[in-house]
């Protein structure tokens, strides 16, 4: 009888230290350590690193490996760069392989479930592109593709006058890649080229053989991804960011559906999309579109729409504002009682069967210029990376009511923040 409290009590007493990566344009990588101590958290500095300047601004961590891989965009010089690290249980990060890329990756995403051959899909945003890379057990990575998009004709913004790979999402079977192109106004979608995970297949024989393809590719050693039919989005929305609910199924049908949500950054809009799986192939059919902004208000005309992140027990979905300074929160110094402003995070709660996203909260991100933020494990806290405020902010949350709370920490960076993910 007293074991359930004395392992409840000693991984209590291990999620009291948590550690955290941040990516500034300043050019460093840092480990954070979040301790708690009663009511108190704190956020502190454990190591910094610029082995990834002049301007890492996306992470990636492989856990089961310790590899930490960072993109950086390159935006003082002609090219960027992709860089790994091995990650130790202290925080530090020792540099290992770095190698240069086309200008401006913006994002990573690792496939590839052999454990002696991962890959990873980087969406270059600087140079209308994307490229695949393989990775080895000791952070080594070789070029494997390297694709270019042309625009039959600009699109209606500013920001669209060439293609702008802004993302890359994987979907939970892990065996398809969803790339937003904000230049583009479309969601690029690939096969993987292997089918040889089966983590994420339910146990339903029928339901199982829906994810197996008539002509199966399990042979293609080389992992190269298939382009599949592309999803148009209405001209000029800018689709930036993506992300996959959990695979719904249902004991009355032996459909595999879910739910994919893309933020759009030059419309500030919420599209879903269903996602169903069919023998061999994945097909989307639109669900809804929704403004980042509550029901019956006006954003500002500055609102631009970032990141888009769905809670680990997949029932809600949140997206981050930029520039809407829609909260004034207490000053990040304590002993500074001006108020500050601060942009927003739009929480939804999601419809049980459908995924449709029903507005649920609108709360503060902590700082301004949210570009990104992450759950943690158990989807009570909230990492948000400010940009403009330079700073990492860990928000509070209710992961029963799903309500977005007060800020229990936050660390000023050495500059812009364009990254932050949790080591849990």
């Amino acid at each position: 009888m007293l074991l359930g409290p004395l392992l409840l009590s000693l991984w209590t007493l291990q999620a009291s230290a948590v550690t955290l990566y941040v990516a500034t344009y300043a050019g460093y990588i840092t480990s954070l350590k979040l301790t708690r101590q009663g009511t108190t958290f704190k956020l502190t500095n454990l190591s910094s690193t610029a082995y990834s300047a002049p301007s890492p601004s996306w992470l990636t961590l492989d856990k089961s490996r310790r590899l930490l891989y960072a993109v950086d965009e390159g935006a003082y010089g002609t090219n960027g760069s992709f860089s790994s690290y091995r990650t130790g249980r202290n925080g530090t990060l020792a540099p290992l392989h770095r190698i240069n890329t086309t200008f401006g990756p913006v994002d990573a995403a690792i496939f590839g479930p052999d454990p002696h051959a991962r890959y990873a899909a980087l969406p270059i945003y600087g140079s209308a592109g994307l490229q695949t890379y393989l990775l080895d057990n000791a952070g080594a990575m070789t070029l494997k593709q390297n694709l270019t998009f042309t625009l039959p004709a600009p699109g209606p913004k500013a920001a669209q006058s060439v293609s702008r790979p802004h993302g890359v999402t994987k979907d939970p079977t892990g065996r398809y890649l969803v790339v937003p192109d904000l230049g583009a106004d479309l969601l690029r979608v690939y096969s993987l080229g292997s089918h040889s995970n089966n983590t994420y297949l339910p146990t339903n024989s029928t339901a199982r053989a829906a994810f197996y393809p008539v002509n199966s590719t399990a042979t293609n050693s080389t992992k190269n991804l298939i382009e599949l039919p592309s999803i148009k989005l209405p001209p000029g929305s800018g689709p930036r960011h993506a992300a996959f609910s959990p695979i719904r199924t249902f004991a009355s049908s032996t459909n595999l559906t879910a739910t994919l949500y893309v933020v759009s950054e030059l419309s500030s809009t919420l599209t879903t999309f269903t996602a169903h799986y069919l023998p061999g192939r994945i097909s989307f059919t639109p669900l809804d579109t929704t403004p980042t902004y509550p029901p019956g208000t006006k954003a500002p005309a500055s609102i631009a729409a970032a990141e888009v992140a769905v809670s680990p027990d997949g029932r809600f979905v949140v997206v981050s504002n930029r520039n809407d300074s829609a909260f004034s929160i207490p000053n990040s110094d304590p002993a500074n009682t001006t108020a500050e402003a601060s942009d927003s995070l739009i929480s939804y709660k999601l419809e049980e069967r459908t995924g449709k996203p029903i507005f649920d909260q609108f709360a503060p991100a902590g700082g301004l210029f949210p570009r990104m933020f992450r759950f943690d494990r158990l989807g009570t806290r909230i990492a948000v990376g400010c940009q403009t405020s330079n700073r990492t902010v860990i928000l509070e949350r209710d992961n029963v009511s799903g309500k977005i709370g007060k800020v229990l920490a936050s660390y000023k960076m050495e500059g812009p923040v364009g990254c932050v993910i949790w080591d849990e």
